[in-house]
């Protein structure tokens, strides 16, 4: 928060191996732009000054893992580490047709009966 906001540049990557990363959003000043699977669900908080939160929207199970963010000025930079959680419920269902026989719309009226 100490320094000019235009000049720092922040740099999320999704850790998929202990020494690999892939990209998933940089913003320098007010220019961002989020890569791959996350483009259109990836952008900042931006609850003010040195917030550097990101939001993900339409999680999936594949976005599971762990984050790192990276912040950079001319003078110093900082690191730092998020691991997402995913949590849900699952219910047994046994359509009388078999398993994964149902379509979308069947599939949504035996959730809705289900509750």
């Amino acid at each position: 928060a100490a320094h000019d906001h235009d000049g720092v540049r922040l740099k999320w990557t999704k850790v998929v191996d202990p020494l690999a990363f892939a990209d998933v959003f940089v913003a320098l000043g007010p220019q961002h732009r989020a890569f791959g699977s996350y483009r259109g669900r990836a952008e900042l908080q931006g609850d003010g000054p040195g917030d550097a939160s990101l939001v993900l929207r339409n999680v999936t199970l594949q976005d599971y893992g762990r984050y790192e963010c990276e912040v950079t000025n001319e003078l110093e930079d900082d690191t730092g580490m998020v691991k997402l959680d995913l949590e849900g419920v699952v219910f047994p269902y046994h359509p009388r047709g078999g398993r994964y026989k149902l379509t979308f719309t069947e599939a949504q009226r035996a959730c809705a009966e289900q509750d």
